[in-house]
């Protein structure tokens, strides 16, 4: 195994699939409920409540470094993360058929 490629037994790929869903359920929610913190209004009628209002529209929306653009990348990981444990318990399962299918031609069955 390269030192770049990781080994993961078919249970601790589940429980990892699982996990990584499970995740992605909330990151998916906490994403939907981005709407609900957006200012629409300045806090207040003075400049410094405008400015607020935009700093805190910033935080959460657009920017690269806001909420918004960390919880896409998260789920994006997350969705990468989860494909590739179902690759591995798919390798598995076309492994344990291919072992069986050998024996089966060996034993006679």
């Amino acid at each position: 195994m390269a030192s770049d490629e990781m080994y993961v037994d078919r249970v601790t790929a589940s429980k990892l699939r699982s996990a990584c869903s499970k995740l992605l359920i909330d990151y998916e929610n906490m994403y939907l409920g981005l709407e609900s913190l957006r200012v629409g209004e300045a806090f207040g009628t003075l400049q410094s409540g405008r400015d607020m209002a935009r700093k805190f529209n910033d935080k959460a929306f657009g920017v690269t470094d806001s909420l918004e653009s960390a919880l896409k990348s998260h789920i994006a990981v997350l969705e990468s993360m989860r494909r590739y444990f179902d690759e591995c318990i798919e390798h598995y399962a076309v492994a344990d058929a291919e072992n069986a299918a050998a024996l089966n031609r060996v034993f006679g069955r």
